[in-house]
């Protein structure tokens, strides 16, 4: 049997020449192929990124069917594609929502393109996604006349306790607070450090830092100490996978006795510190770091920045 009456002609040329052809990168590819260098081994600080690209490859495959995504050559997908599935998802989600799967999505088409040296454009950049855009009413501070009633709903259990006081006295993630470790509290400069750890990753690299605490949220903090090793969760009910979810769930029943607007969440807790700090007159570099802020100019980022006095100062102005 002949290879020309069995196969087709391009097939019987590459068997002649002894070259196998390179298998095509495709969109699936270009998604996953980030995660090499993002995954840590560890189930806990790997789950947000590989949750993140596994939704961009479902919603893609939604939007444009399995061949697309898993068979076709990234570089025959076209600008009308990218809009399909643009649209595809502005059906379903906040056009804010929509913006940050496109920045995954650009991202990893980015950085294949580079690595390999594909010649072809990233037709997922620069996308034109109407409505996007961060709005001074998507969030509102907690109104400072609901800070009683909250406190004493949020009093007991422990937990919940401290960990509204932190949320409360220092601007934190809430899932910065739920992943903190005993030794995290450093009881002789009264303050919290968060930084990454065995329970959570930190949304960005100007997350880790050092933050003085109030009296009322050190005291509270203490009793959770007790007979803990450091490298314990202080927070022992949500020191696992989407444990802050579980927190937040809690918690905003207890919110939702005293504020019913939907523009106001536990999140509002940073926006209030946010304002506070604005309205104490604290300049925005210190407001950044305490809030754990991505600082955006060059001479932003030389130096260690503000020492916990400092941030003492400015914070006492808000307790």
């Amino acid at each position: 049997l002949k290879v020309e009456e069995a196969v087709k002609p391009e097939v019987a040329a590459a068997i002649y020449s002894g070259k196998v052809p390179v298998a095509q990168t495709t969109l699936a590819d270009c998604l996953n192929r980030p995660l090499e260098h993002k995954l840590y081994g560890n189930s806990v600080q790997d789950r947000l990124p590989k949750n993140l690209t596994d939704r961009c490859v479902r919603y893609c495959v939604e939007a444009l069917g399995d061949t697309a995504v898993y068979t076709s050559y990234v570089g025959d997908i076209t600008r009308q594609d990218a809009n399909v599935i643009r649209d595809f998802l502005l059906e379903r989600m906040a056009p804010n929502s929509v913006s940050r799967l496109f920045n995954v999505i650009t991202a990893a088409v980015t950085f294949v393109i580079t690595e390999d040296d594909l010649p072809i454009r990233n037709v997922f950049s620069k996308m034109i996604i109407k409505g996007q855009g961060a709005s001074k009413n998507d969030r509102l501070p907690i109104p400072s006349a609901d800070i009683p009633a909250l406190n004493e709903l949020f009093e007991k259990p422990e937990d919940i306790s401290a960990i509204w006081a932190v949320l409360r006295d220092t601007g934190c993630r809430l899932g910065e607070v739920c992943g903190l470790e005993v030794g995290d509290i450093n009881l002789q400069n009264k303050s919290v450090i968060f930084r990454a750890n065995s329970i959570r990753t930190l949304k960005t690299a100007s997350s880790e830092r050092e933050v003085p605490l109030s009296d009322d949220a050190l005291a509270k903090l203490q009793l959770l100490r007790t007979d803990k090793e450091d490298t314990d969760a202080v927070f022992t009910r949500y020191a696992k996978p989407r444990g802050s979810d579980s927190c937040s769930q809690t918690m905003m029943k207890r919110l939702r006795k005293v504020i019913t607007d939907k523009r106001i969440t536990l999140h509002s807790a940073r926006h209030s510190m946010k304002d506070a700090l604005r309205n104490s007159n604290c300049p925005t570099e210190l407001s950044k770091q305490i809030l754990g802020h991505s600082e955006g100019s060059v001479a932003g980022r030389y130096g260690s920045g503000y020492d916990l006095t400092t941030m003492r100062d400015a914070l006492s102005k808000t307790w």
